[in-house]
């Protein structure tokens, strides 16, 4: 007689039969990475320089995408020399050391301040701020200008401006009514509110943030002059609280260098 063997499974000396239709294979999972610049503040909930207190328990670098938005609503306090690619928060960051955006695009922030020495860089980029006045956002960008020379104490800083032989570019203010009643609703592809402040790396003259400065520029800078104005939307474009012929040094200069937009 031919034998045959029974397949099973054996369980304290018995052999439990089972059909090879029932075991299944269970199939691989590969478990996402988590990028590294996401803030858990799972930490001491409070300090950039601890590793703890971001995704993968490491501090971000030049090649990390930032995003600080957690329910604690925590204030972030930047200390040391810092680099990122990006940043955005929805958090109240306070930095007392050096923090430089990298890479190219919107940095959007809430609620900024500053203590003694710190710096931000944010080189060509632009910011949206939701949570400081116009106002503030103004005096963090002229402490740093300091006259044209870029080496303030402390504020928001472009290092691209700083850089640039022809002395075209700079840092110009806006608040969110103004830019949209020259522009409309989104800045940079992001809505805008009439309580926000904006930040963007242009040409001296680009009073109404299209990019250029041209004609339209020049009859707004005018009316500020003659009406003797004040602030970056009406001419003054290095923040020494007047519209002059100073300013018109630079902007003359940045019309006809004819840069491409920004």
């Amino acid at each position: 007689m031919g034998s045959s063997t029974r397949r099973g499974i054996v369980v304290r000396g018995r052999c439990w039969p089972y059909s090879a239709h029932v075991v299944e294979r269970l199939e691989r999972r590969r478990l996402l990475a988590v990028a590294n610049g996401i803030w858990t503040g799972a930490g001491d909930g409070i300090n950039w320089t601890s590793a703890a207190n971001w995704s993968n328990n490491v501090i971000p670098g030049p090649g990390d995408d930032v995003v600080i938005n957690v329910t604690a609503n925590p204030t972030v306090i930047v200390s040391g020399t810092q680099s990122v690619k990006s940043l955005t928060s929805s958090e109240t960051i306070v930095i007392s050391g050096s923090l430089n955006v990298a890479g190219a695009g919107l940095v959007k922030l809430s609620v900024l301040a500053f203590g003694t020495g710190g710096k931000l860089d944010i080189n060509a980029n632009d910011i949206l701020l939701t949570g400081t006045s116009r106002a503030t956002v103004e005096g963090y960008v002229r402490t740093a200008y300091n006259g044209g020379a870029w080496n303030g104490a402390s504020g928001i800083f472009s290092t691209t401006a700083k850089n640039n032989a022809q002395v075209t570019t700079t840092l110009g203010v806006l608040s969110g009514a103004d830019y949209k009643l020259l522009n409309g609703p989104t800045f940079d592809g992001q809505s805008v509110a009439n309580t926000d402040a904006l930040v963007k790396y242009t040409y001296y003259g680009d009073v109404n943030f299209d990019g250029f400065t041209d004609g339209l520029d020049y009859i707004f800078i005018d009316n500020g002059f003659l009406s003797h104005s004040t602030g970056w939307a009406n001419g003054d474009v290095n923040y020494d609280g007047f519209v002059d012929g100073l300013d018109y040094i630079f902007i003359d200069n940045a019309f006809l260098s004819h840069g491409p937009g920004l």
